[in-house]
């Protein structure tokens, strides 16, 4: 009974996230010529993943990245983690946007947005937030205002690190309604100022 309901809730979820994907960059119908939002990075059936891996059914980055360092950083930073690298299954400038399904596409992601192998030239993930260590971070318990209503600092970590999501909202859920898919406009730096005490 409770696996059913879990589906359930699964399905408001995802019709949400597809009414809110809507018309941003990552409503990729027109780009691609499929009259689908959803399947270029989920299937419900036949999908890429381990059971229980968002039924995952893109094609994912082989690349390895080249991490931030800076003699300041306060941090451990381990490259990007599980969910950055889905990220980079397209962003990474080396797997085609339309490589799903078991698919290898020939459509690839150009300009800022292909990030590439080199990382270090990008805010850093997979990087442990630790205000003890780095007195000018905010308290994970610091309030943030999203798109969608009140959180913390904590809502934006993946176990406790700074990942591609902490910033961009990939559904557009929470975002602040901006091209970026940001969690938090930076108005005034306020999305910096989130996590940043400077």
């Amino acid at each position: 009974k409770l696996a059913g309901l879990t589906a359930i809730a699964g399905l408001f979820v995802a019709g949400t996230a597809s009414a809110q994907i809507t018309g941003t960059d990552h409503d990729l119908r027109s780009r691609l010529t499929i009259n689908e939002i959803c399947v270029v990075c989920h299937a419900p059936h036949n999908n890429l993943s381990a059971p229980g891996e968002l039924l995952w059914n893109h094609s994912p980055t082989t690349q390895t990245f080249t991490a931030y360092t800076s003699p300041t950083l306060d941090g451990t930073s381990s490259g990007p983690g599980e969910t950055s690298l889905l990220c980079l299954g397209c962003h990474d400038g080396v797997v085609a946007v339309d490589s799903y399904g078991g698919s290898t596409g020939t459509d690839l992601i150009t300009g800022a947005a292909a990030f590439g192998a080199d990382l270090s030239d990008d805010h850093p993930v997979g990087i442990t937030y630790d205000p003890v260590a780095d007195t000018e971070l905010q308290a994970t318990t610091n309030p943030v205002t999203f798109g969608s209503g009140a959180g913390t600092v904590a809502d934006m970590l993946q176990a406790n690190a700074v990942e591609c999501a902490s910033c961009h909202d990939v559904h557009n859920t929470l975002s602040a309604g901006n091209a970026q898919l940001l969690n938090v406009s930076n108005v005034d730096s306020e999305l910096c100022f989130a996590c940043h005490n400077k």
